[in-house]
């Protein structure tokens, strides 16, 4: 039985390197190599209904400009004319690439790692296991590394030492989008960079450190259409628990107030401060009411969205007209963080992550 030779061609790969040198601008524009979010021209994608909302950020220029926006359904042909769009219309004559950032904020799940796992496997393995294979890890075969993307997620302030992180799960539909990017890249031979950012992730390991030291332990409660996200710290700001509850109907569960008691309780959290941040593109019912309705023995907080220089994702702000200089002002206190930002807040009130 003839077997096929897998044996490297080393000639044949030099030969194409070689044509990759000669054809391509891989060997002189270092771009090529480098992640999307450290590119000076980027698109930042969020998607909102039937389409992604879209924002170029122009590093050169210091500015956000407010691009059209791209159908949910846009094939490869609708995807290319629109890199024609961008780089006959918004680039600059100097940009040399694009990176593409896709904020993944319709859906995101927190999974707990059973104890055996967690203790028979060293941390390193885990990583790359659930990666693969997230229903053997997690002992639920309902789970599919083919239409979630799953992470580790460390805990270090979880009383429960054995099991000190979680699984992140966030949607892979994206990545069809992504991955036609790149393309539109190679045949045009024009550097095209892209990542996927999960939205609740980069806030969570964000605001603890803008809101600085509390005098209690708090939850940071993250307000998205279809879900929420929450994260539970200890008063420096260490992160315990990660939990996420699915809306129905875009709309906060009753069982709110119930559930984040018995979650404090779990981690031995006697008194909670809740502070919560309305995280949704689109305008609904004001969060103060929302919750009003919900949180009866619960002392908790509405705050003013993040701006571009502190955070980042869109974020609607025409429930805060009256609190926005004050909110940011309480929530900028580290200088080197804010200057990372400074400037970059896009239009209509909207502020952007990694900008």
């Amino acid at each position: 039985m003839e077997t096929e030779d897998t044996t490297p061609n080393l000639l044949k790969d030099y030969g194409y390197a070689r044509s990759l040198l000669k054809n391509t601008s891989r060997g002189k524009n270092p771009d090529w190599y480098r992640d999307a979010h450290l590119l000076s021209s980027r698109l930042h994608l969020f998607e909102s209904g039937e389409n992604y909302l879209a924002y170029f950020w122009n590093e050169t220029a210091a500015k956000w400009v407010s691009v059209k926006s791209i159908p949910l359904s846009a094939d490869a042909e609708a995807l290319e004319e629109y890199i024609q769009y961008l780089r006959s219309e918004v680039f600059p004559g100097s940009c040399r690439s694009l990176g593409v950032v896709l904020h993944l904020n319709q859906e995101a799940s927190v999974f707990d790692f059973p104890q055996q796992e967690w203790e028979e496997l060293h941390q390193t393995s885990l990583r790359e296991l659930i990666l693969h294979d997230p229903a053997l890890v997690l002992q639920d075969r309902t789970l599919s590394s083919e239409t979630m993307s799953f992470r580790v997620y460390p805990t270090p302030a979880s009383p429960q030492v054995t099991t000190s992180g979680s699984a992140v799960a966030t949607s892979r539909r994206g990545e069809e989008l992504l991955r036609e990017f790149r393309e539109i890249g190679n045949r045009s031979n024009f550097p095209i960079r892209t990542a996927g950012i999960s939205s609740p992730l980069l806030l969570l390991s964000r605001l603890p450190r803008t809101l600085g030291p509390q005098e209690k332990a708090f939850c940071i409660m993250l307000r998205f259409e279809d879900f929420s996200f929450f994260g539970f710290y200890s008063a420096q700001g260490e992160l315990i628990l990660l939990r996420s509850i699915k809306h129905t109907a875009k709309q906060l569960p009753h069982s709110l107030e119930s559930t984040l008691a018995t979650t404090a309780a779990s981690v031995e959290l006697a008194d909670l401060g809740l502070k919560v941040f309305d995280c949704r593109l689109t305008p609904g019912q004001p969060l103060d009411e929302e919750l009003s309705a919900l949180l009866f023995n619960l002392n908790y907080r509405v705050f003013l969205p993040p701006s571009s220089e502190e955070m980042a994702l869109p974020i609607e702000l025409s429930s805060f007209p009256n609190r926005r200089r004050q909110s940011r002002a309480r929530l900028c206190r580290d200088r080197d963080f804010r200057d990372d930002y400074r400037g970059r807040l896009p239009p209509a009130g909207f502020s952007l992550s990694l900008g």
